[in-house]
């Protein structure tokens, strides 16, 4: 069985924890593809962060459409960014996999 691209938006703690989580179920069975992550920092695209790249921005998916999106970012002071953030993501792709979606 092919292994199912996978995209991660945002590359800080919840990201990362995310990845690790995804690299865990791949170990029992081998389901994702991690392309990598995407930032809407610019001055991270191209960085690695834990053995992946920092691909773009949001807006990158676009030129990865067989991927499917994990949102992860959060904001406990701003509990809409992920909303935001998945409203946008939503114009440049169709298909998104939510991760702590309220």
């Amino acid at each position: 069985m092919a292994q199912r691209p996978l995209l991660i938006v945002g590359a800080g703690g919840f990201g990362r924890e995310t990845l690790e989580a995804v690299r865990a179920l791949n170990r029992v069975e081998p389901t994702w593809d991690v392309l990598g992550f995407l930032d809407d920092d610019e001055a991270r695209h191209g960085l690695e962060v834990d053995g992946l790249p920092i691909v773009g921005s949001i807006a990158c998916a676009a030129d990865h459409p067989d991927a499917q999106v994990v949102v992860t970012i959060g904001n406990p002071d701003n509990f809409t960014v992920r909303r935001r953030i998945v409203g946008t993501a939503a114009t440049v792709s169709t298909l998104f996999t939510v991760v702590g979606q309220p």
